[in-house]
């Protein structure tokens, strides 16, 4: 038994620092006004707006394959259609407006979150899932709110701004599922 917690605490602990990694820089840099352009400004922030809800959407189905809690998928389908929903603005305002970048796929950071995940034992898999969860939108939400203040370009921080609320949404919500799992 105390092998099984163990493992469980170290697998939860390497998590948590895993999720920090992709966007920590960033998160830290945008949370500065003035500083978002200083670490690449737009084309990071499209990346970074891109990969995260590229990750979110495949959490989420990743969620909706192994999890059984009913509060756990129904978050993880919100983050799936809300994060596609997300990926079409970001691509239309990009594309009309700064012609940055956009990564099809997850980066090598995003997609070794995935395999964490994916290897997580069945019976942590909830409450792993929701703390990514948490702790990605506590990042991101700071991450959009340094480009709504000091971006480059009118129409992306229109954008970050008008989106704040909705990550402010997702995290509340992520919160309270995790709160209520047992």
């Amino acid at each position: 038994m105390k092998k099984g917690i163990a493992g469980a605490i170290a697998v939860a602990l390497t998590m948590a620092a895993a999720t920090a990694a992709p966007m920590a820089a960033l998160a830290q840099a945008s949370a500065t006004p003035g500083k978002v352009d200083q670490v690449g400004g737009t084309t990071n922030f499209i990346n970074m707006s891109t990969l995260s809800s590229r990750f979110e959407v495949q959490a989420g189905e990743l969620a909706l394959q192994r999890s059984t809690n009913p509060a756990v998928r129904g978050f993880a389908e919100m983050m799936i259609k809300e994060h596609r929903q997300h990926l079409d603005q970001l691509k239309f305002t990009n594309a009309s407006n700064a012609s940055a970048p956009m990564p099809e796929t997850l980066d090598s950071d995003y997609m070794m979150l995935m395999s964490r995940l994916g290897a997580v034992p069945a019976a942590d898999f909830d409450r792993e899932y929701m703390n990514m969860m948490i702790d990605g939108h506590e990042e991101v939400v700071e991450i959009y709110r340094g480009y709504s203040q000091v971006g480059e370009v009118e129409s992306l921080r229109k954008l970050a701004a008008a989106t704040i609320p909705t990550i402010e949404r997702h995290l509340a919500e992520a919160k309270r599922v995790a709160g209520a799992l047992p």
